[in-house]
């Protein structure tokens, strides 16, 4: 995390700063339930369409990403 962490900064680099501060906790999330139940739990599911399963953790990983 150090790498992504020391460059961080609100001032000159938002965009950076706000796309490593989204996909750390989305990774820690996702790490936490590996950790306690040994799979990583979806629970937003929109009956009306047809649209995979998530979780807020990987919201916050593809929106960190993209």
């Amino acid at each position: 995390f150090y790498v992504l962490l020391k460059d961080i900064d609100f001032k000159t680099k938002k965009i950076y700063t706000s796309a490593v501060l989204l996909m750390i906790p989305g990774a820690i999330g996702n790490f936490i339930d590996r950790l306690l139940f040994q799979k990583v739990t979806d629970f937003i599911n929109f009956e009306f369409i047809s649209f995979p399963v998530f979780n807020f953790a990987d919201v916050f990983l593809v929106v960190g990403v993209a």
